[in-house]
Order: structure tokens, then sequence, then C-alpha cells
């Protein structure tokens, strides 16, 4: 595998990130793909196989449409952050109730568990994530 960058301490870095990935079991032979791909991936191939019931692939369907394709869609797989989730998250607020957020993330971290089991991504980024703010109490 090669790697291009406009100076050798680039080039060093992007080597080390390549090796690190191959260590932690990533493919990196995987077409790279976009956050929405993997989505559209994930809900056709894994979970309408899986024994997901179809009414709860319904909801996958329209929870996946209609906030992380649009949030993140563009996003590399490989490349999304802990961060980009939360601030996709935070952004979700005022705009959609406190359950309806988590169940959001709730189907993000699902199909993100599947894309590192598949060796798609060295880990799940949306499992640190908080899908809502503090607890009064």
């Amino acid at each position: 595998m090669c790697v291009y960058a406009k100076s050798e301490a680039e080039a060093v870095r992007k080597r080390d990130e390549l090796r690190h990935q191959l260590q932690l079991g990533v493919d990196l032979t995987a077409q790279p793909r976009t956050v929405e791909a993997w989505l559209t991936e994930w809900l056709q191939d894994v979970k309408a196989h899986d024994g997901t019931r179809p009414s709860t692939l319904v909801r996958y369907r329209l929870a996946v449409t209609k906030h992380p394709v649009p949030g993140l869609g563009r996003v590399k797989l490989d490349r999304l952050t802990p961060r980009e989730v939360q601030r996709f998250l935070t952004g979700l607020r005022g705009r959609l109730a406190p359950a309806s957020i988590i169940k959001v993330h709730a189907v993000l971290r699902i199909a993100l568990a599947d894309a590192e089991r598949m060796d798609l991504v060295p880990r799940n980024v949306a499992k640190g994530g908080q899908a809502s703010g503090p607890r009064s109490g």
C-alpha cells in the first residue's frame, strides 16, 4: 500500500496511521465509503437479513434517512470522529424530542458497531457520544 503526501513527515504519519489500522484489523482493501453509503448498505445487506423484525427495519430506515444521512452522510466512514457524532447529536436538540435523539443515536451506534465488526472501521465512534444533556435530579 502506498501513501502520498506533501512532506516526508506527513508521509510517515500516514504510513504509521495505516500500520495502526492494520494492527486493529481494519480491512484496508475495502472500498472507501461515506456514512450514507454504509448506512444504506447496512440497512439493505445486514439488517434486512439478520432476523430484524420488519417493523424495526422500517423504524431504522426512517431514523437513518431523516437524520444521520443528511447530517453525516457525506463524511467518509473511516474518517468519522466522536466529535462529529457529538456535534451531530447536539444539533438535533431543539428539533427532536430527547427520546427521539436517543433513538437516532442508538441506530447510529448499532450501524457503526456492525461496521467495526466487519473491520470497516477501527472503532465505533458513536459509543462515546451523549444523546441528551445532563440529567437533573
